[in-house]
């Protein structure tokens, strides 16, 4: 039995790309892909080479593992990222799930994704710039669709950190309310209802208004 010769395809020409360390593939049948210079340095290419469908689509294949790989990086130099704003990232810019999800576990055993570091770094930045409440960060912690343990831990760890009676009195003090500032029924409502807005819990609120005497 006569075995069916694959079809190969000359390589017509290799141009550079407007982006740096990209390049335009043409084929003699006029396809064209485009390769990145990591593909290009690890299979080299020249024209007036042939290459058979297999070998083109795994030169496509290489290629956007080299893209995807270079927007997580991309993305990861500007800040931390948790493993769910990642991948949402990177399906954002069109990459598909089955090309995402080993990545997210590559950059996770690499150690460039670890949610529990992420979370940390997260809430240290959330209640330094903004005097977060537990409730409040709880809520922002949870829409990186983090471990619930995480979350716990957490918190629990920032608060020891930063205590929340101290966050409540900075908080006040910005409203320029000191310990002996006297206030009226209706400031502590206001004061009352800004504190809940930044995530603090109606005991701990009441606790630190309950040591201002009415004016």
């Amino acid at each position: 039995m006569l075995m069916r010769k694959m079809p190969r395809h000359k390589v017509a020409e290799i141009r550079t790309q407007r982006r740096a360390g990209r390049w335009t593939v043409i084929l003699d049948n006029g396809r064209v892909f485009g390769i990145s210079e990591d593909v290009f340095i690890s299979r080299p290419l020249h024209e007036g080479d042939f290459l058979s469908d297999e070998e083109i689509e795994e030169y496509v294949n290489a290629d956007s593992r080299s893209r995807i790989k270079e927007a997580a990086y991309r993305l990861l130099g500007f800040r931390m990222r948790s493993k769910n704003e990642m991948k949402r990232r990177l399906m954002e810019k069109g990459f598909p799930r089955e090309m995402v999800d080993p990545l997210i576990d590559e950059l996770e055993s690499k150690g460039y994704l670890n949610d529990r570091e992420f979370a940390l770094a997260f809430a240290r930045d959330k209640i330094r710039s903004r005097s977060l409440g537990p409730v409040a960060l709880r809520s922002e912690l949870s829409v990186h669709r983090l471990d619930p343990e995480i979350i716990r831990d957490t918190i629990k760890t920032v608060y020891e950190e930063f205590p929340v009676e101290k966050l409540l009195n900075r908080l006040l003090s910005k409203r320029k309310i000191m310990p002996d500032t006297k206030l009226s029924p209706k400031e502590k409502k206001r004061v009352f209802n800004f504190l809940r807005r930044k995530g603090f819990t109606n005991d701990l609120i009441m606790k630190i208004l309950n040591k201002h005497p009415v004016g």
